[in-house]
């Protein structure tokens, strides 16, 4: 049964567990030999899957690639996998009242501050959009959000891949 039509991987694929498990030689591999960037598995965009797991490694694999941070793979108010970075960096501040005090809350929320901030930084350097607004914030608002206390430099870097808002802390 194919998940949402044409172009998605089908339900329980071997393809949809190695994104689970992760395999990633065989999703490499599988890229290589012609599986298209922007296959969905259960309606979100390979890259969107990725960003839900928060693996580094992954996440650059589907980049190496040519997977789109902007894409949502179709829908209304699907958010694109960038949004849903943006969106998972503002919750955890939000979570834990701008102090930061646990970092693994939940299989889906981040393992650490390097991780998140690694994470941002491909996305960003692989052209995501920098205009971005989330939960009405902008993606400069968002980087000093989730990082500024905890590493200024590290967040003055973050915000220097943005063209507009360098140098604006």
């Amino acid at each position: 049964t194919l998940l949402g039509g044409p172009g998605n991987v089908p339900l329980n694929s071997f393809f949809e567990y190695a994104f689970q498990f992760p395999l990633y030689s065989f999703i490499d591999h599988g890229l290589k030999t012609g599986r298209n960037i922007n296959t969905l598995i259960a309606g979100r965009p390979l890259l969107y899957a990725a960003a839900v797991s928060t693996d580094f490694r992954l996440i650059e694999i589907l980049f190496n690639h040519g997977a789109d941070p902007n894409f949502s793979g179709g829908g209304i108010e699907a958010l694109t996998p960038w949004e849903y970075i943006l969106d998972l960096i503002q919750r955890k501040q939000f979570q834990t009242g701008g102090h930061r005090s646990s970092w693994r809350r939940g299989a889906k929320i981040l393992r650490s501050r390097d991780n998140e901030a690694n994470i941002v930084s491909i996305f960003l350097d692989n052209n995501a959009d920098p205009l971005t607004v989330v939960n009405n914030n902008s993606v400069g608002d968002s980087i000093k959000m989730a990082f500024l206390e905890w590493n200024q430099e590290r967040t003055e870097e973050l915000l220097g891949k943005l063209p507009i808002l360098k140098k604006t802390l």
